[in-house]
């Protein structure tokens, strides 16, 4: 993840279909503004998801190492927000 003193990405929250959150290819993070009716343990995973894509931009397995340090639940979180809000 990137270090202390690092800026923040450019947020923007919209209105989206099919997924969660997003980290475009200029590091702007976009967020559905459904996650409004979500747990703050949800949006805190979605959150650190995207950001996570800032060091890897895909899923692979450095991703999910890295993402499991960080926020060791996410799974968890991930469930319960798909059962929450799906």
């Amino acid at each position: 993840m990137p270090g202390e003193g690092t800026p923040a990405p450019p947020l923007h929250i919209r209105r989206l279909t099919r997924r969660w959150g997003s980290l475009t290819a200029t590091s702007t993070l976009i967020l559905n503004r459904a996650l409004i009716r979500a747990s703050t343990k949800a949006i805190d995973y979605i959150i650190t998801h995207e950001l996570c894509h800032l060091v890897y931009p895909d899923h692979g397995r450095d991703f999910v190492e890295l993402l499991t340090r960080t926020l060791p639940d996410w799974e968890l979180r991930k469930h319960r927000l798909e059962k929450q809000l799906c």
